[in-house]
């Protein structure tokens, strides 16, 4: 496997959703571009020590695309992805609970519905420990109150009185309204469509755009030449729909090539034959980011 600084091509995987990236120049030659071989490594200090301290770009354009990109890789790789005790994969639902009360503190609704989701989880698995996989987008309404439209990625099926356990489990509003989802795309097209409105919002600025489970899935980045290049051969031709190509340019890392597939049918890479060497190295990338196992 190629060093970080070395590597031309990546996929991200979320779920059914694979995107490959092919660069011009590698990460290394990049930063020879900008600046001298001795000042490569300052260059990777500097940038590892901004990540950590979490400085947010403006909110511009470009950190509005990247946001929209996380989150869509979010969805794509937490729907479907879970299980029930009869090994069949959970639909995902969507919730919407308001308020009665005309609520317009965004932090007294945040607290109020982080006690939901403690409550919710409680009844539905029986447990304080935290096993409800969800995200969530508060928006106001028009009368100035918060509200909020969750997906929930693996909620057991409520055999009696759906509506009215909920409801109570909420205990803060009587219209609350839940939906089937069909697909990964629906619930980002749903989802992000409030989400931009948020940026907009002065009301939430500095504020979260979204919440979401800390246990997550998140996007795998594979790196490894030899991988990349057996999916793209073995798996990619037969098992996927292309949904978008092209070459963009780009001053800093050259003409990217890029191409976004979907696998069909609903499936997941786990749920396919790969080889050896492709499932070992999913499978680090799993462990290393604490997910479920392939």
């Amino acid at each position: 496997m190629a060093s970080k600084l070395e590597w031309r091509r990546k996929m991200i995987i979320s779920g059914p959703r694979i995107e490959f990236r092919e660069y011009m120049y590698s990460k290394r030659e990049r930063y020879a571009k900008l600046a001298p071989e001795e000042e490569i490594e300052k260059e990777i200090i500097d940038e590892i020590s901004e990540k950590e301290r979490g400085e947010e770009p403006p909110k511009d354009s470009t950190a509005i695309y990247r946001a929209k990109s996380e989150f869509r890789r979010l969805i794509f790789s937490n729907a479907w992805a879970y299980k029930n005790n009869r090994n069949k994969r959970i639909p995902p639902l969507f919730l919407t609970l308001t308020f009665t009360d005309n609520i317009v503190d965004i932090k007294k609704a945040n607290r109020e519905f982080s006690k939901f989701i403690q409550r919710f989880n409680d009844f539905l698995f029986k447990s304080k420990k935290m096993q409800l996989k969800h995200v969530t987008v508060p928006q106001f309404q028009e009368r100035g109150a918060v509200h909020y439209h969750c997906v929930f990625f693996n909620m057991p099926y409520i055999e009696k009185k759906v509506y009215t356990t909920i409801r109570k489990i909420w205990n803060r509003g009587k219209f609350i309204k839940l939906e089937k989802v069909y697909t990964a795309q629906g619930i980002f097209n749903y989802l992000s469509r409030y989400m931009m409105k948020d940026f907009l919002d002065g009301r939430l600025f500095s504020k979260k755009r979204y919440f979401s489970s800390r246990s997550l899935l998140r996007p795998l980045i594979l790196r490894d030449d030899i991988a990349i290049e057996i999916l793209m051969r073995q798996i990619i031709p037969q098992y996927t729909t292309l949904k978008h190509e092209g070459v963009y340019p780009s001053d800093y890392c050259g003409n990217i090539e890029f191409k976004n597939f979907e696998l069909k049918f609903n499936v997941r890479l786990e749920d396919l034959e790969l080889s050896p060497y492709v499932r070992k190295q999913l499978e680090d990338l799993v462990s290393n980011q604490k997910t479920i196992a392939l």
